[in-house]
Protein backbone atom coordinates (compact mmCIF):
# COMPACT_ATOMS: atom_id res chain seq x y z
CA UNK A 1 0.00 0.00 0.00
CA UNK A 2 1.16 3.97 -1.07
CA UNK A 3 1.95 5.60 2.82
CA UNK A 4 -1.06 7.62 2.69
CA UNK A 5 -3.20 4.38 2.13
CA UNK A 6 -1.04 2.52 4.94
CA UNK A 7 -1.73 5.60 7.20
CA UNK A 8 -5.18 5.40 6.55
CA UNK A 9 -6.04 1.96 7.92
CA UNK A 10 -3.38 1.62 9.98
CA UNK A 11 -5.94 2.00 12.95
CA UNK A 12 -7.46 -1.92 11.07
CA UNK A 13 -4.38 -3.42 10.41
CA UNK A 14 -3.15 -3.13 14.45
CA UNK A 15 -6.11 -5.15 15.25
CA UNK A 16 -5.62 -8.91 16.13
CA UNK A 17 -5.84 -11.30 13.73
CA UNK A 18 -5.34 -8.82 11.05
CA UNK A 19 -1.67 -7.54 10.47
CA UNK A 20 -0.14 -6.73 7.34
CA UNK A 21 -1.29 -10.17 5.58
CA UNK A 22 -4.74 -9.54 6.40
CA UNK A 23 -5.29 -6.28 4.87
CA UNK A 24 -3.65 -7.63 1.92
CA UNK A 25 -6.03 -10.07 1.61
CA UNK A 26 -8.69 -7.27 1.82
CA UNK A 27 -6.69 -5.58 -0.60
CA UNK A 28 -6.70 -8.62 -2.78
CA UNK A 29 -10.70 -9.87 -2.23
CA UNK A 30 -13.75 -8.62 -4.67
CA UNK A 31 -16.74 -7.84 -3.65
CA UNK A 32 -19.83 -7.87 -5.10
CA UNK A 33 -22.61 -5.93 -3.90
CA UNK A 34 -25.78 -6.93 -4.95
CA UNK A 35 -28.63 -4.61 -4.33
CA UNK A 36 -27.70 -0.28 -3.50
CA UNK A 37 -30.94 0.29 -1.03
CA UNK A 38 -30.28 0.80 2.11
CA UNK A 39 -27.93 -2.18 2.70
CA UNK A 40 -26.16 -2.27 -0.22
CA UNK A 41 -25.33 1.29 0.33
CA UNK A 42 -24.28 0.56 4.26
CA UNK A 43 -22.47 -2.31 3.15
CA UNK A 44 -20.36 0.02 0.54
CA UNK A 45 -19.52 2.34 2.92
CA UNK A 46 -18.36 -0.09 5.39
CA UNK A 47 -16.58 -2.27 2.50
CA UNK A 48 -14.81 0.83 1.07
CA UNK A 49 -13.73 2.14 4.54
CA UNK A 50 -12.17 -1.61 5.75
CA UNK A 51 -10.08 -0.63 1.79
CA UNK A 52 -11.29 -4.04 -0.11
CA UNK A 53 -9.64 -3.51 -3.62
CA UNK A 54 -12.46 -3.57 -5.66
CA UNK A 55 -16.21 -3.21 -5.30
CA UNK A 56 -18.83 -4.33 -7.89
CA UNK A 57 -21.96 -2.60 -7.53
CA UNK A 58 -25.12 -4.33 -9.16
CA UNK A 59 -28.29 -2.84 -9.21
CA UNK A 60 -31.00 -1.68 -11.85
CA UNK A 61 -33.03 1.39 -10.11
CA UNK A 62 -32.17 4.98 -10.08
CA UNK A 63 -32.16 6.80 -7.10
CA UNK A 64 -35.97 8.28 -5.95
CA UNK A 65 -36.98 10.76 -2.98
CA UNK A 66 -37.86 7.94 -0.36
CA UNK A 67 -34.88 5.89 -0.60
CA UNK A 68 -32.75 9.27 0.73
CA UNK A 69 -34.03 8.52 4.67
CA UNK A 70 -31.55 5.35 4.80
CA UNK A 71 -30.00 4.62 1.45
CA UNK A 72 -26.70 6.80 2.90
CA UNK A 73 -24.44 7.24 -0.07
CA UNK A 74 -27.24 8.95 -2.04
CA UNK A 75 -28.16 12.28 -1.87
CA UNK A 76 -30.92 15.12 -3.22
CA UNK A 77 -27.80 15.86 -6.09
CA UNK A 78 -28.27 12.27 -7.36
CA UNK A 79 -31.40 12.02 -7.74
CA UNK A 80 -33.17 10.65 -10.75
CA UNK A 81 -29.64 8.62 -11.43
CA UNK A 82 -28.39 5.08 -11.78
CA UNK A 83 -28.08 4.16 -8.05
CA UNK A 84 -24.87 2.41 -9.06
CA UNK A 85 -23.55 5.92 -10.15
CA UNK A 86 -24.67 7.34 -7.64
CA UNK A 87 -23.07 5.02 -5.43
CA UNK A 88 -19.64 4.93 -6.98
CA UNK A 89 -19.23 9.44 -6.68
CA UNK A 90 -20.00 8.75 -3.40
CA UNK A 91 -17.43 6.20 -2.54
CA UNK A 92 -14.54 7.46 -5.10
CA UNK A 93 -14.81 10.72 -2.13
CA UNK A 94 -14.62 8.18 0.59
CA UNK A 95 -11.71 5.89 -0.55
CA UNK A 96 -9.68 7.01 -3.68
CA UNK A 97 -7.52 3.72 -3.36
CA UNK A 98 -10.04 1.45 -4.58
CA UNK A 99 -11.64 0.29 -7.89
CA UNK A 100 -15.37 0.41 -8.08
CA UNK A 101 -17.08 -1.25 -11.51
CA UNK A 102 -20.62 -0.67 -11.55
CA UNK A 103 -23.66 -2.79 -13.10
CA UNK A 104 -27.13 -1.17 -13.87
CA UNK A 105 -28.51 -4.31 -14.63
CA UNK A 106 -30.80 -7.09 -12.50
CA UNK A 107 -28.57 -9.52 -11.45
CA UNK A 108 -28.65 -12.49 -13.37
CA UNK A 109 -26.83 -16.16 -13.47
CA UNK A 110 -25.29 -15.20 -16.90
CA UNK A 111 -23.74 -11.86 -14.81
CA UNK A 112 -22.49 -13.79 -11.66
CA UNK A 113 -20.76 -16.29 -14.32
CA UNK A 114 -18.99 -13.38 -15.93
CA UNK A 115 -17.76 -11.76 -12.30
CA UNK A 116 -16.34 -15.19 -11.67
CA UNK A 117 -14.98 -15.75 -14.73
CA UNK A 118 -12.86 -12.43 -14.22
CA UNK A 119 -12.10 -12.35 -10.55
CA UNK A 120 -10.27 -14.45 -8.17
CA UNK A 121 -10.79 -13.90 -4.27
CA UNK A 122 -14.25 -13.20 -5.12
CA UNK A 123 -17.22 -12.57 -2.23
CA UNK A 124 -20.78 -11.43 -1.99
CA UNK A 125 -23.15 -9.56 -0.23
CA UNK A 126 -26.68 -9.54 -0.71
CA UNK A 127 -29.59 -7.32 0.30
CA UNK A 128 -32.11 -7.24 -1.97
CA UNK A 129 -35.97 -7.46 -2.07
CA UNK A 130 -36.76 -10.41 -3.68
CA UNK A 131 -36.47 -13.73 -1.71
CA UNK A 132 -36.52 -15.76 -5.63
CA UNK A 133 -32.73 -13.41 -5.82
CA UNK A 134 -31.63 -14.91 -2.58
CA UNK A 135 -31.92 -18.05 -3.65
CA UNK A 136 -31.01 -17.77 -6.98
CA UNK A 137 -27.24 -16.47 -5.90
CA UNK A 138 -27.44 -18.47 -2.92
CA UNK A 139 -27.30 -22.20 -5.36
CA UNK A 140 -24.69 -20.05 -7.09
CA UNK A 141 -22.18 -19.72 -4.24
CA UNK A 142 -23.07 -22.86 -3.29
CA UNK A 143 -22.20 -24.65 -6.97
CA UNK A 144 -19.05 -22.17 -7.34
CA UNK A 145 -17.81 -21.88 -3.86
CA UNK A 146 -18.27 -18.22 -3.54
CA UNK A 147 -18.44 -17.04 0.18
CA UNK A 148 -21.58 -15.00 0.74
CA UNK A 149 -23.73 -13.47 3.47
CA UNK A 150 -27.35 -12.19 2.62
CA UNK A 151 -29.33 -9.18 4.70
CA UNK A 152 -32.65 -8.21 4.70
CA UNK A 153 -34.79 -5.98 6.94
CA UNK A 154 -38.24 -5.20 7.55
CA UNK A 155 -40.11 -3.01 10.42
CA UNK A 156 -37.86 -3.53 13.82
CA UNK A 157 -36.43 -6.77 12.76
CA UNK A 158 -33.45 -7.99 10.70
CA UNK A 159 -31.39 -10.83 9.60
CA UNK A 160 -28.37 -11.96 8.90
CA UNK A 161 -26.95 -15.20 6.95
CA UNK A 162 -23.84 -16.54 5.96
CA UNK A 163 -22.19 -18.83 3.48
CA UNK A 164 -19.12 -20.48 3.65
CA UNK A 165 -18.08 -23.42 0.81
CA UNK A 166 -16.70 -26.10 2.86
CA UNK A 167 -18.42 -24.84 6.19
CA UNK A 168 -22.43 -23.95 5.49
CA UNK A 169 -24.60 -26.87 6.22
CA UNK A 170 -27.97 -25.28 5.09
CA UNK A 171 -29.62 -23.09 2.25
CA UNK A 172 -30.93 -19.64 2.63
CA UNK A 173 -34.34 -21.43 1.40
CA UNK A 174 -33.98 -23.66 4.55
CA UNK A 175 -32.65 -21.09 7.05
CA UNK A 176 -35.25 -18.55 5.92
CA UNK A 177 -38.04 -21.67 6.70
CA UNK A 178 -36.27 -22.28 10.15
CA UNK A 179 -36.20 -18.68 10.93
CA UNK A 180 -39.49 -17.14 10.42
CA UNK A 181 -43.05 -18.79 10.58
CA UNK A 182 -42.78 -21.77 8.27
CA UNK A 183 -45.41 -20.73 6.75
CA UNK A 184 -44.57 -17.03 6.01
CA UNK A 185 -45.50 -15.84 2.94
CA UNK A 186 -42.32 -14.38 1.38
CA UNK A 187 -44.15 -12.19 -1.11
CA UNK A 188 -45.07 -10.13 1.48
CA UNK A 189 -41.41 -8.43 1.45
CA UNK A 190 -41.95 -8.17 -1.66
CA UNK A 191 -41.19 -3.98 -1.52
CA UNK A 192 -42.03 -3.27 -5.32
CA UNK A 193 -45.31 -3.91 -4.47
CA UNK A 194 -46.05 -2.88 -1.16
CA UNK A 195 -45.06 0.29 0.81
CA UNK A 196 -43.19 -1.64 3.33
CA UNK A 197 -41.68 -0.19 6.68
CA UNK A 198 -37.72 0.14 7.22
CA UNK A 199 -35.33 1.83 9.99
CA UNK A 200 -32.26 2.68 8.48
CA UNK A 201 -30.64 2.38 12.20
CA UNK A 202 -31.49 -1.55 11.83
CA UNK A 203 -30.28 -1.94 8.63
CA UNK A 204 -26.57 -0.51 9.61
CA UNK A 205 -26.94 -3.13 12.31
CA UNK A 206 -27.56 -6.27 10.36
CA UNK A 207 -25.19 -4.52 7.87
CA UNK A 208 -22.68 -4.45 10.31
CA UNK A 209 -22.63 -7.77 11.95
CA UNK A 210 -22.91 -8.96 7.69
CA UNK A 211 -19.53 -7.04 6.47
CA UNK A 212 -17.50 -8.19 9.69
CA UNK A 213 -18.51 -11.90 8.70
CA UNK A 214 -17.39 -11.35 4.96
CA UNK A 215 -13.91 -9.59 6.28
CA UNK A 216 -13.39 -12.92 8.62
CA UNK A 217 -13.57 -14.70 5.50
CA UNK A 218 -11.34 -12.27 3.54
CA UNK A 219 -8.60 -12.44 5.83
CA UNK A 220 -8.74 -16.11 7.33
CA UNK A 221 -10.18 -15.55 10.80
CA UNK A 222 -12.96 -17.32 9.42
CA UNK A 223 -11.39 -20.35 11.25
CA UNK A 224 -12.01 -18.72 14.07
CA UNK A 225 -16.74 -18.92 15.56
CA UNK A 226 -18.47 -17.69 12.18
CA UNK A 227 -22.35 -17.14 11.67
CA UNK A 228 -22.20 -19.88 8.90
CA UNK A 229 -24.56 -22.60 10.53
CA UNK A 230 -26.55 -19.83 11.71
CA UNK A 231 -29.66 -18.07 11.19
CA UNK A 232 -29.21 -13.97 13.15
CA UNK A 233 -32.34 -12.34 13.69
CA UNK A 234 -32.14 -8.95 15.23
CA UNK A 235 -35.14 -7.46 17.09
CA UNK A 236 -35.35 -4.01 18.27
CA UNK A 237 -38.23 -3.33 20.29
CA UNK A 238 -39.31 -5.09 23.10
CA UNK A 239 -38.05 -8.37 21.54
CA UNK A 240 -40.80 -8.49 19.62
CA UNK A 241 -41.02 -8.74 15.69
CA UNK A 242 -44.56 -6.59 14.27
CA UNK A 243 -45.10 -9.96 12.31
CA UNK A 244 -44.45 -12.29 15.28
CA UNK A 245 -46.65 -10.83 18.27
CA UNK A 246 -46.22 -14.03 19.97
CA UNK A 247 -42.39 -14.25 20.21
CA UNK A 248 -42.64 -11.34 22.86
CA UNK A 249 -39.54 -13.49 25.12
CA UNK A 250 -37.23 -13.89 22.18
CA UNK A 251 -33.76 -11.87 22.79
CA UNK A 252 -32.72 -8.62 21.13
CA UNK A 253 -30.12 -10.95 19.19
CA UNK A 254 -30.89 -14.35 18.39
CA UNK A 255 -29.14 -17.11 16.76
CA UNK A 256 -31.00 -20.53 15.30
CA UNK A 257 -28.70 -23.19 14.30
CA UNK A 258 -28.82 -24.59 11.10
CA UNK A 259 -28.30 -28.27 10.38
CA UNK A 260 -30.46 -29.23 7.26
Amino acid sequence: MKEQESLRFRKQEILPFMGKDGMRRIKDSTVVVIGLGGGGCSASLQLATANVGRLVLCDFDTVGESNLGRQFLHSHSTLGIDKVTSAKIALRKINPFIEIETISKPISNQILEDLYGRYKDLSIFVAVDKFEAHHMINNFCISHNVPAVHIAQLGYKGFVYTYIPGISVSTIKNAISIGFDKNVDEGKFDTEEQDLPYFAPIISIVCATAIVELIKVMTGISNKKTLANTFLIYRAIEHEDIFEKEQVNKPFFEEIKLNH
